[in-house]
């Protein structure tokens, strides 16, 4: 599979679904976007990173724009999104990730919701290497019995193709389910839980990994929110071993975080965070803690 191919089909889907939605006058239409400049302060942590979970102290600069279009129980989403990573550490090189994605949601019925996912993306930061493009194929299926309550399961396909000097690719599927629990506008409670597996054409990339998040979040007005959590990963490597040993390579982190928003006038909010990393491995090399700090300046249009 040749990812800038189907990167040029999935252009072509794109740019026919804005053609199409521009138009239809029977189709309600409507444009965003966001552009965000992070701070972000880490201090050991380094070997756990990943596109989800970046580890690194870096200034991030993110922007995203798209267009929705919405017809009767359908929800077409097109969204074209740039993230340039400026890192500190020496030795890091930056990064610049661009992304385009096309969803389209169906409401099945009052309770039951359907969304399909289309992207691909240049520049991945992945757990296996430090860079990768990727294609993503995935479907969730929603449940809302009532309106506290949502129950969520979710499958994707991600076919990654890395920049190492091998030309390796692989496959990098995962299957979550969710739920959500919110007694009111003020207090809110997520779960979710992840498996997913990593199978390239160079074994040393390859691993299983689990992941188990829980948060609960807090509202005081309008303008202030505060979510208290924390974040469980587990995973092992096929083929890499144990330094001296023949074990198999194994390793987890607990991250317990907290993260404050304060909304300002005019769509733009500031959002603080910490974390904190508790990395342990069978392996004595591969374990490290650490703090991270992010300071999150956001405009949304």
């Amino acid at each position: 599979m040749n990812i800038k191919s189907i990167t040029q089909r999935l252009i072509w889907l794109a740019t026919t679904a804005v053609a199409v939605g521009a138009a239809s006058t029977a189709t309600a239409q409507d444009y965003f976007g966001n552009i965000s400049a992070s701070g972000v302060y880490a201090e050991g942590a380094k070997l756990a990173d990943d596109e989800e979970d970046s580890n690194r102290s870096a200034i991030i600069l993110r922007g995203d724009a798209g267009a929705r279009w919405r017809r009767g129980d359908h929800t077409t989403q097109l969204t074209i999104s740039s993230n340039y990573f400026n890192y500190t550490d020496e030795g890091r090189k930056d990064r610049w990730n661009n992304e385009i994605e096309l969803t389209h949601e169906i409401s099945l019925s009052k309770a039951v919701t359907l969304d399909l996912r289309a992207a691909v993306g240049a520049d991945y930061s992945t757990l296996e290497y430090r860079s990768a493009d990727q294609l993503t194929l995935g479907a969730e299926i929603s449940y809302r019995p009532r309106r506290e309550h949502r129950f969520g399961a979710r499958a994707e396909y991600r076919r990654r193709e890395y920049d190492d000097p091998t030309g390796a690719s692989g496959d990098a599927p995962f299957v979550e389910v969710s739920y959500r629990y919110q007694p009111s506008n003020i207090h809110r409670f997520d779960m979710e839980a992840r498996y997913e597996w990593v199978d390239t054409n160079l074994p040393v990339f390859d691993y299983d990994r689990q992941r188990l998040t829980a948060f609960y979040t807090r509202s005081f007005g309008r303008q202030n929110r505060l979510r208290l959590g924390a974040a469980l990963q587990n995973w092992e490597y096929d083929t890499r071993q144990v330094s001296g040993g023949g074990e198999r390579l194994h390793s987890w982190r607990i991250q317990p975080q907290a993260r404050f928003i304060h909304t300002l006038a005019n769509d733009m909010s500031i959002e603080a965070e910490y974390r904190r990393d508790f990395r342990r491995s069978n392996d004595s090399t591969q374990e490290e803690d650490g703090n991270r700090f992010s300071l999150t300046l956001r405009k949304r249009f």
